[in-house]
């Protein structure tokens, strides 16, 4: 989450600040994040309702009665079971579209970010800036602002730290930037210069005939928009991907693990609703002189503990210790069975006993 957050700045800072631009990069983030987001919720909305019980003493006045841990947990397993479809459809579907959306939304605004500073600022012998630190400069620029003659394009800066380029060539164009699926920048007759700063003999001069920049690829890995294999898979649908992996294509076996603990992961991580109900409802029984702090330490504790069983299971399926076909399922099952023996056993107390925290 705090990733798409520099990511979501990352993008103001580009596009402008504007409420669009603050807002629908924020919705379909959100919507990737909402299988994850709704465990949490659940959990929080357990917590604070059973706490809500214990100091009003109604919980005791339940307990006392003879109703069992077991019984009050019915109304929480029912509302778990409604969330818990309500997780996997945003975990099967609702990701990969928030993303496909996110970058759509980045191509589009990129685009024509672009297509503007080209039609309204490029003038002959001025250094523009055409996005995020890029520049270009021509002495001699035709009315349509697409042909240049004598041209140059650079970076203002090096971003890696070790290497710097830029291109000069006699003339260049534009194509593409009346459509939103690509940006070319073709130059003719020219030479690419590659510097280095830590190896001066490494740097070298290429001349060429014609060279084309896609410029669109460069702008969203400086954006830290790069399509990696992971992103690659979020943006695709539980079903896509499983078509992809029944097809035979060839891909790495790294590759093919990461595929199949996404979708195993998918369809079992909604399972933590039901876990987090039973933890909800153990974290939220206390007697009014335990210190609340404790109970919300605990309640830290279980979450970063299940986040911590999440990243492990991906390292242990990545380094080919398991078969992500078991392993996630099987993981992820003993978490809630665990978490419900830890409520049966708080049930077989003492009342006196069911009233403590620990």
């Amino acid at each position: 989450l705090v990733s798409q957050i520099f990511r979501i700045s990352s993008l103001i800072s580009a596009f402008g600040f504007s409420v669009l631009n603050i807002l629908e990069p924020l919705f379909y983030v959100s919507i990737t994040y909402l299988d994850t987001l709704i465990p949490i919720a659940f959990f929080l909305s357990s917590l604070t309702t059973v706490l809500k019980l214990s100091e009003t003493e109604e919980l005791t006045a339940l307990l006392s009665s003879g109703k069992s841990l077991k019984q009050l947990s019915q109304p929480f397993v029912f509302s778990a079971f409604l969330l818990i479809i309500l997780s996997l459809f945003s975990a099967n579907v609702l990701e990969s579209w928030g993303k496909k959306k996110l970058f759509t939304f980045i191509e589009t605004r990129t685009l024509g970010k672009i297509r503007s500073t080209l039609q309204q600022k490029m003038q002959e012998d001025v250094f523009i800036e055409i996005f995020n630190d890029y520049y270009l400069y021509a002495e001699k620029v035709s009315e349509s602002k697409s042909e240049y003659h004598q041209v140059v394009l650079a970076p203002k800066n090096n971003r890696a730290g070790s290497n710097s380029f830029f291109i000069s060539a006699e003339r260049g164009e534009s194509t593409g930037v009346e459509k939103k699926e690509t940006l070319l920048l073709k130059f003719y007759n020219g030479t690419l210069y590659q510097l280095s700063s830590k190896n001066p003999e490494a740097s070298l001069a290429m001349k060429f005939d014609q060279f084309e920049v896609d410029f669109f690829t460069g702008i969203r890995s400086q954006l830290d928009l790069k399509t990696n294999t992971e992103d690659t898979s979020k943006s695709k649908s539980s079903y896509e991907l499983y078509k992809e992996l029944k097809s035979g294509k060839k891909i790495s076996p790294l590759e093919e693990v990461k595929m199949k603990y996404l979708l195993y992961s998918r369809n079992f991580s909604p399972l933590l609703v039901l876990a987090f109900a039973f933890w909800g409802i153990l974290l939220g029984i206390y007697n009014v002189r335990q210190e609340k702090k404790l109970i919300f330490l605990a309640f830290f504790l279980v979450f970063f503990s299940s986040t911590a069983l999440s990243s492990f299971l991906q390292w242990f399926c990545e380094a080919g210790y398991g078969e992500p076909l078991w392993v996630v399922p099987l993981s992820y099952i003993a978490f809630v069975l665990f978490s419900f023996y830890v409520l049966c056993k708080k049930d077989n107390q003492a009342l006196w006993e069911r009233l403590r925290l620990f």
